[in-house]
């Protein structure tokens, strides 16, 4: 069974997702599970926690992120235990605001960098497939503001990972992206230099 996990702050919002999910996710068994918790963590976190599938997929409930790629994604199983739906391969591309690509462009560089992450280009992606395997070996309460982010440190040199191009849509949210516009910069910054001290000095986040 594959486990869908859709964090949104309305859900109404999500119906055209749902949809959309269902149309190329059969005929596949699946979950749909919204979260509606304040904060994308405890959304994203409460969801892996109910989570019964075998596949699990995180993605945005905001409509950045298309289901019309889970077939391709799905079928790389295969051969690699997280897939991450990334902006910045070959035949990827963003439509996402100007300004929000430049920042993105930019914390994947510092984290790539600082991290050691330079076989990944969209290490700051929040669309995910992975194994149920990938879910059972990291620890929960060890995540941060990044989602994907988290899952790509602590299965470092564990799991095999793969990147799949995507096309980032805009989101069809306006609220949502002013709440992620007011946080995210300094939120971001914060937990890729905690994931830096943690990398080089071997403590506990």
């Amino acid at each position: 069974m594959i486990s869908v996990i859709v964090p949104t702050l309305n859900p109404s919002h999500v119906r055209p997702l749902i949809t959309a999910i269902e149309m190329n996710i059969l005929p596949f068994p699946h979950e749909i599970i919204i979260e509606t918790q304040i904060g994308y963590l405890k959304a994203v976190a409460s969801g892996l926690q109910k989570s019964k599938g075998d596949i699990i997929v995180i993605m945005d409930g905001d409509g950045s992120h298309n289901p019309v790629h889970f077939r391709k994604m799905f079928a790389l199983l295969d051969k690699t235990d997280i897939i991450i739906g990334s902006r910045y391969v070959t035949g990827g591309y963003s439509n996402d605001l100007f300004a929000r690509r430049l920042v993105s462009r930019f914390f994947c560089k510092v984290a790539r960098a600082l991290l050691g992450f330079s076989n990944i280009a969209d290490v700051m992606s929040g669309f995910i497939v992975m194994k149920k395997t990938v879910l059972k070996s990291i620890k929960l309460d060890s995540f941060g503001y990044k989602i994907g982010l988290s899952i790509l440190t602590q299965s470092r040199g564990k799991f095999r990972i793969t990147e799949y191009p995507i096309t980032f849509e805009k989101s069809h949210i306006h609220d949502y992206v002013k709440l992620r516009n007011i946080k995210d910069g300094v939120q971001t910054v914060t937990f890729i230099v905690k994931l830096f001290i943690h990398r080089v000095l071997k403590v506990e986040l």
